[in-house]
């Protein structure tokens, strides 16, 4: 009788074995580096019509710099255009917090939408395929301003709504 628990306990914790996903919050993922799609994502509070909003980005990981040094992301448009800059501090080996915002006059995201942004986000960097970093749902707190066809949909305020980093 007592040979039938010990043997589903053995494999209660056996089952618990397995290859990892490679979604281990402890491990350290690969830079965030190269080409991503900037996705936002604001609070459904909000009401804008045909999100998430998307464009392409580039990040870089500058290196340790200021005094005392810190480790930076950088993310701008394409070609170093900071119309669309996020400056992001990691505040551990996985976690980012810094500016997402945008210069006026908003940036095209995609070729009906634009977006006026003025935000503090927090994400967790996890890894991508091909070894790269990229934040799959960080949070954002401030304005989103939309515009459809140039015509001005609203500013929403908000704690909640959403962004990612996803590797192209």
């Amino acid at each position: 009788m007592i040979k039938r628990p010990l043997a589903f306990l053995l494999v209660l914790a056996l089952g618990g074995c397995r290859k990892d996903s490679g979604t281990n919050p402890d491990a350290t993922p690969g830079p965030v580096t190269g080409n991503y799609d900037l996705v936002i994502v604001p609070t459904a509070a909000c009401g804008f019509p045909a999100g998430p909003y998307q464009t392409a980005v580039v990040a870089q990981q500058p290196g340790q710099t200021g005094s005392p040094p810190s480790a930076n992301l950088r993310v701008t448009l394409p070609g170093g255009d900071s119309t669309l800059a996020m400056d992001m501090q990691f505040i551990s080996a996985t976690v980012v917090r810094g500016s997402v915002t945008t210069q006026p006059p908003a940036v095209p995201f995609g070729s009906v939408f634009a977006l006026f942004l003025r935000n503090v986000g927090m994400g967790t960097v996890s890894t991508a395929s091909g070894a790269r970093g990229e934040i799959q749902d960080g949070t954002m707190s401030g304005d989103v301003q939309v515009f459809q066809n140039d015509a001005d949909l609203g500013t929403c305020t908000s704690t909640g709504h959403r962004w990612s980093l996803r590797a192209r």
